[in-house]
């Protein structure tokens, strides 16, 4: 087997072992409901897109180097588009590191800035395009070169190598610098609190921008240095350059995406796993007989799932319960509501939402569903009977505090969204056709029903 040949397949193999992983991270991006309204990972979104862009490139230079020649001139075309996304990634990141400036350090926004530099981003990949496509410039797939290389013969080619040698430098140094205020800015929050303990997604915030500015760097000065001059074991230094354009592109970014966020890893690499949020912000108690009761507000996060499920769980401690209603053999008789909405941390969807509402007495179990669309108010409650035993799941602090500070006011905004009407059927009681004002008029039938002392607030 030839040089050649090894060094072709490790350029296919690298370009294409992570373009899955990446794929599956920007479909998360876009369509979990927990990432989508964020314009941060909306704009990480687009970078893997640029970054994606680099890889039907970067195989077809793998197949010319084994073939000894570019077929149909397909590489040449492909690497064409592939310089093109580099030049719209570099920008792309420019408005990321400006984004997160505002977010962390809460910069105050210019307005449109992003929009603007997201606009020039593609309107520059474009531009790159049509000027490498044009008689005066020209990018192609050399083999022996194992890479791309202008055409210093054309007019335009030293002109265009300087202006996309500076564009992307400047690019990656501003990225860079503003990663770098974003550190000294934590660090200087750590001085005032005088904390030492540099939390993960600090060093986590470094690690990426000092990954992505050394492979900027280094990519673009050995490619427009290197290649340019004469030296001893030219060949060991493009073969190097173009490992690090695949590394910096498609190896490094999904996998520190991956291994820095354990949110992140969980949706993409255990699908079927179901996270969990408990917040016990609510706390209630039965003050005729001095039972401890708990509403408990859960999130569970599916990480196959655009929607977010969200549950209220109403909790009774009777050890030596009187209810008529419970189970003698039972020592807990639990009351339920649960809705499953859009949930994107802040609002709810309601025009995506159903409602649910789960009454449990010992081991039966009721059940009554409604769902509120754009076109309908709610359906018919469709009620059914199991009988099993439910269990709440164990929690996700990470994103606790966000829920904590929202979940009252998402209570009360989602009953008194569309005038739902609720119907609970438990063993000859009755709520039927009941308008629904305040989350008090729940906790008041529920009182009736079941002899407790429930508020509302």
């Amino acid at each position: 087997m030839s040089f050649q040949v090894i060094v072709g397949s490790i350029f296919i193999l690298l370009s294409t072992a992570f373009v899955p992983l990446y794929v599956r991270i920007i479909f998360i991006f876009c369509r979990n409901s927990e990432y989508k309204p964020h314009r941060s990972y909306r704009l990480m979104a687009q970078i893997g897109l640029t970054q994606i862009a680099t890889f039907p490139g970067q195989a077809f230079v793998g197949l010319a180097v084994i073939l000894g020649y570019d077929p149909l001139g397909m590489g040449s075309i492909l690497m064409k588009i592939m310089s093109s996304a580099r030049k719209a990634e570099a920008l792309l990141s420019v408005a990321l590191a400006y984004e997160r400036l505002i977010i962390i350090c809460r910069f105050r926004e210019v307005p449109h800035l992003i929009l603007i530099l997201t606009c020039s981003a593609w309107l520059a990949a474009s531009i790159n395009v049509a000027v490498l496509c044009s008689p005066w410039t020209d990018f192609f797939v050399n083999p022996s070169q194992y890479g791309a290389s202008y055409d210093k013969s054309l007019p335009w080619t030293a002109a265009f190598a300087t202006v996309s040698y500076f564009h992307m430098m400047l690019a990656a140094a501003l990225s860079f610098s503003s990663y770098l205020i974003i550190i000294a800015h934590l660090l200087y929050q750590k001085i005032a609190t005088k904390s030492t303990k540099i939390e993960l997604n600090e060093k986590s915030i470094f690690l990426q921008a000092f990954i992505r500015f050394l492979g900027d760097i280094t990519s673009t000065s050995l490619f427009h240095i290197a290649r340019l001059s004469h030296i001893k074991s030219a060949d060991a230094v493009r073969i190097f350059t173009t490992l690090v354009y695949i590394a910096s592109n498609l190896i490094f970014p999904p996998t520190i995406s991956v291994i820095v966020s354990r949110r992140l890893r969980r949706k993409v690499l255990y699908s079927s796993e179901t996270s969990s949020i408990r917040v016990e912000d609510i706390a209630i108690r039965n003050t005729s007989r001095g039972d401890a009761l708990k509403m408990h507000y859960a999130i569970y996060l599916n990480p196959e799932s655009t929607s977010t499920c969200g549950q209220i769980q109403l909790v009774k401690s009777t050890p030596k319960s009187n209810n008529p209603l419970a189970s003698s053999s039972s020592s807990l008789n639990a009351k339920s509501a649960q809705f499953q909405h859009d949930f994107n941390l802040a609002l709810f969807n309601h025009s995506h939402s159903f409602c649910r509402i789960r009454v449990y007495h010992g081991s039966t179990f009721f059940f009554c569903h409604f769902k509120a669309s754009s076109r309908a108010r709610f359906l018919a409650p469709c009620p059914h009977r199991h009988r099993h035993s439910y269990t709440l799941v164990n929690s996700e602090p990470h994103m606790e505090e966000t829920i904590n500070n929202d979940v009252k006011s998402h209570i009360i905004a989602l009953v008194k969204s569309r005038e739902n009407l609720w119907k609970v059927k438990t063993r000859g009681y009755k709520i039927d056709n009941k308008k629904v004002e305040d989350y008090q008029e729940i906790a008041d039938e529920i009182n009736k029903l079941h002899g407790l002392s429930i508020t509302g607030s």
